[in-house]
């Protein structure tokens, strides 16, 4: 509780110096409001089926994926877009975490069904010019959630792969071959593996990463992205 009061007190004393804005619509937060305002939560389009559609994603990859959740629609100018770009865009940062908790909770996994959550990586140098791995962020959300820890390193962007949203398809996947590789925490056999991503598209850049994945011969693979695109 007196942690609480705190935190309300350090936002009232940073607000005029540094106003606190939400990740989803950019307007001033209220003081029990935490990086995503009230009326924006009410606006996130939930993935009603979390099975709906998406296994054919990876059909044509060969990928071993074995289910793929859910949480929220992304589409063209909704709430959820903004709140992604904004997280991955404009040094949102701690929007991803909390972002990454409405994501486990909406989806709500067994945790005692997996061993580690692995969120894909990317390239250093694009770390470097964001200072984080939005992706990270959100599974460090996931992770508070669900009690269960995290894997930065089992996996290494090879290739810093320029944006993927105007790619087709068949673009996307030829720009995933090879862009992964064994990280320096390389999973051990047999684990079951939750794999992490904000969006899922056409599904190149999962079943890349699973690939990779599936060299430790783990007894599973899932994926949970915060996100379906549908534009």
């Amino acid at each position: 509780m007196l942690f609480k009061y705190l935190d309300i007190a350090l936002r009232l004393l940073s607000t005029p110096l540094f106003p606190r804005k939400c990740a989803g619509c950019d307007g001033l937060l209220n003081l029990n409001e935490e990086y995503i305002c009230y009326q924006c939560l009410t606006e996130l389009e939930d993935f009603i089926n979390p099975y709906k559609n998406l296994s054919s994603y990876f059909n044509s990859f060969l990928c071993p994926i074995r289910n793929t959740f859910a949480a929220y629609l992304f589409s063209h100018n909704n709430v959820v877009r903004h709140v992604i770009h904004s997280i991955k865009y404009h040094r949102h940062k701690d929007a991803g975490v909390s972002f990454g908790k409405l994501v486990a909770n909406t989806v709500n996994l067994n945790a005692s069904n997996y061993d580690i959550i692995v969120p894909i990586p990317i390239h250093n140098r694009k770390r470097s010019q964001r200072g984080y791995n939005q992706t990270e962020q959100l599974a460090k959300g996931i992770a508070e959630v669900m009690g269960i820890p995290i894997n930065n390193r089992a996996l290494v962007r090879l290739h810093n792969t320029t944006s993927q949203t105007s790619k087709h398809r068949q673009q996307r996947a030829k720009a995933m071959v090879g862009a992964f590789g064994k990280g320096k925490n390389f999973p051990p056999m047999g684990l079951r593996i939750l794999l992490i991503d904000d969006v899922l598209t056409t599904g190149a850049t999962l079943a890349s990463a699973a690939k990779i994945l599936a060299e430790s011969k783990p007894k599973y693979i899932d994926v949970l992205v915060s996100a379906v695109d549908t534009i």
